[in-house]
């Protein structure tokens, strides 16, 4: 993926990092914006995860500033290659306008959300 040009033709770094979170190699944060051009990074991350025999995987959202359609179908692909079952995919310190995203959507019946910041 190469990274966005800004107007002043300097290149714009990641605007996702997605960071390991202590020693649990199934936990993840998620620093910046989930959205179409940073999706893919964290589809990888999460393919790494579950190729590698993850059963669980929880993900950090306390630094995740933007969530679009883009980044809920990389959390349903997640849930679904890891059984669907409830509580395979976690998500911390969700943000009020994350989780009322996560509510329309019916996502907050999938997903286990274990915390709100």
């Amino acid at each position: 993926m190469s990274p966005e040009i800004s107007s002043a033709g300097e290149a714009l770094g990641p605007r996702l990092e997605i960071e390991p979170v202590g020693d649990d190699p199934s936990a993840l944060a998620l620093v910046g914006e989930l959205d179409p051009h940073t999706a893919p990074l964290l589809a990888s991350a999460l393919s790494e995860r579950t190729d590698g025999g993850a059963e669980v995987i929880r993900l950090d959202c306390a630094r995740l500033d933007f969530i679009d359609s883009s980044g809920l179908r990389v959390l349903v692909e997640a849930h679904r290659t890891l059984g669907g079952e409830p509580g395979s995919l976690r998500l911390t310190q969700v943000s009020p306008t994350f989780l009322r995203l996560l509510e329309v959507t019916g996502l907050d019946e999938r997903l286990v959300i274990e915390s709100t910041s």
